[in-house]
């Protein structure tokens, strides 16, 4: 499995924008009365700039994170930004593995290997590695 990873942070003022305080701030600012309409719709399009999960350590980030420690996905990929590009290359090191995985165990050879799960790997990588070349 390989996670969406965290949205990239907006900014605004010059500030970087962690999505859940600096919007609980500003929402307190709202309320007093010290926010125009105006900055209200510029703040609105710089919270969510990118794909992505939310970029706090919310649900989202804490399940990749255990998913991770539990080895259901690949090491160091929970916390890759959904937009950056180590993220396609973990694409490609996922659609690589069931091979490797296959070759590693018992000393098998991919010749050795069930036509029916050549099939499955082979649309995994027609799908999702060659795509990307």
């Amino acid at each position: 499995m390989l996670v969406a990873g965290p949205m990239m942070t907006g900014r605004h003022r010059g500030e970087r924008w962690a999505l859940v305080r600096t919007a609980v701030d500003f929402g307190h600012a709202i309320a007093a009365g010290d926010v125009s309409d105006s900055e209200i719709s510029e703040v609105e399009g710089k919270l969510a700039v990118t794909a992505g999960t939310c970029a706090v350590m919310g649900t989202a980030s804490t399940m990749a994170c255990i998913a991770e420690a539990l080895g259901l996905i690949l090491p160091g990929t929970a916390a890759i930004p959904a937009v950056h590009a180590d993220r396609l290359r973990a694409r490609k090191r996922l659609a690589r593995r069931p091979f490797a995985l296959w070759d590693h165990s018992a000393g098998r050879k991919q010749s050795s290997m069930p036509s029916r799960l050549k099939t499955r790997f082979a649309f995994c990588w027609r799908s999702v590695v060659r795509p990307m070349r």
